[in-house]
Order: structure tokens, then sequence, then C-alpha cells
């Protein structure tokens, strides 16, 4: 029989990170397109739940010089839509998800699509990101624009005079803006192996 719902890899992916930064929340997947591609709910109170937009992008890393692969976990290569697209998306939350073929995991940069917008506007890369997440997991830089040998100083650690439009290390990882919207802490925020302040139930679409 012809499946009659399918996901795409990436959502699915990151939607996995979600139940484990989330465990007690549950995540679901539309089936109508609305610019939603996935719906987190926490069963406590339905309505606290926060609509999430994923970008995914395979990593290009394993065919980048040494310097970069030894440097770097992964490097993501993004096509947006228009800002004001962006701007006034049904979303709550943009996920740019970002694949490290070495570590086979998904690195999650987490923002408000307004954010996201006017951080594009600001660097004048309006329809493309590529995002580069350093070795230790720490911080992450748009690149587009740079010179390789700008990009080789990067490598190198030399941060300096990038640290500013182009630093998007502050939405690394960051869950913060999405327990907002669920009224709780996620898996990390409530320390190693806390399960939150969600009741013991998980999200049936994604198991």
């Amino acid at each position: 029989m012809k499946p009659l719902l399918t996901i795409h890899g990436g959502e699915y992916l990151v939607g996995e990170r979600l139940e484990k930064q989330f465990p007690r929340s549950e995540v679901w997947v539309p089936v109508k397109d609305t610019g939603t591609d996935l719906l987190l709910t926490n069963p406590a109170d339905r309505r606290k739940n926060a609509g999430i937009q994923v970008k995914f992008s395979k990593d290009f890393l394993p065919g980048e010089k040494k310097i970069f692969q030894q440097n770097f976990a992964a490097q993501g290569w993004f096509n947006l839509p228009p800002v004001d697209t962006i701007r006034n998306s049904t979303a709550d939350i943009w996920i740019l998800a970002p694949y490290s073929f070495e570590d086979r995991n998904v690195y999650c940069v987490v923002l408000h699509p307004r954010k996201l917008a006017d951080r594009l506007e600001t660097l004048g890369n309006r329809d493309k990101l590529y995002l580069w997440i350093t070795r230790d997991k720490q911080r992450c830089f748009a690149v587009r624009g740079l010179s390789r040998k700008e990009q080789e100083r990067l490598a190198a650690g030399d941060y300096h005079g990038l640290e500013t439009e182009r630093d998007f290390s502050p939405w690394l990882e960051n869950w913060t803006v999405l327990e907002g919207l669920l009224g709780g802490p996620s898996k990390g925020a409530a320390g190693p192996g806390s399960p939150g302040n969600f009741p013991a139930r998980r999200g049936p679409h994604l198991s």
C-alpha cells in the first residue's frame, strides 16, 4: 500500500531531537502544509504549544580541506525564502539544522523567525545562509561572503571581527525560547537526566 503520509528526513531528525530534549512533551506532524513542519505540545496544558519550521542541510564538511575538517563539526548550506516570508511565518520558532556526517547528528539553531529575518537583512544574505559549527560545538558562524583567508582564520579559532552579525552562537542548541512557549524547562535546562516538568507521556508520532 502506498503511504498516505511521509515526513522529510531532516524534520524526522529534528523531531527525534525534540523528543530527547523535551521527553515529557508530544511531537506532532501536521497533515496539511501551512508553514509549520512540527508541533510541540505540553500535554499538561494544551494551551502551551509551539509550531516549528525546520530547515535541514546536509554536511558539506567531508569535501573540505583538512584544516576545516579538523576544526569544525558541521557545515550547513540553507536556501531560504524571502525575508518577508520568514518574518510573517506562521511558525513560532525556526530551527536551522545542519547535519554532522562525522557525529551522525543534527545540531539545532533555534530562534524566532523575526530574529532570523532581521539577521539576514543585516548580513545582506536574503536567501542563502551558510552556517559552520566549531568542533567544540560552542560556536556557530554565518560564513557566506567571507574570503577563504578569513574562513581559514575562523578555523584557527580567531573570531576577531566576526562576533557580530555573523555570530549565531547564542541560538546554537539554545532551547530557552521553546521552554517559554511550553511552560517548563527542557531536559538540558533541568539538569542531566532530569525529565523536566511535563507528565510522563511521550509523543506518539515520532516514536
